[in-house]
């Protein structure tokens, strides 16, 4: 008896019986064509999080510009929390 195999399903066209792999001793079962899902999902959750840095720095960067045009750091305080009430 084989143990601890994995097992390559990328050209597999019948059904599979899970119970009987697992008493055989396969550990798991690889679909290739799922690794594309796995991939651009890894790319979007990567993209998201740059889109996220992205809008936090022109939200700072707005911040800053609208400070450079007031008198004070309390007036700016004051619209952002007007925008935010």
């Amino acid at each position: 008896m084989v143990e601890n195999v994995i097992v390559d399903l990328s050209h597999w066209k019948q059904d599979i019986d899970f119970k009987l792999a697992k008493e055989d001793g396969i550990l798991a079962l690889k679909d290739r064509k799922n690794d594309l899902l796995d991939k651009l999902f890894a790319n979007w959750q990567n993209k998201q999080r740059q889109l996220l840095y992205i809008c936090i720095s022109l939200l700072v960067v707005s911040i800053l510009l609208i400070y450079s045009h007031l008198k004070s750091f309390a007036q700016l305080a004051g619209i952002i929390t007007s925008i935010f009430t």
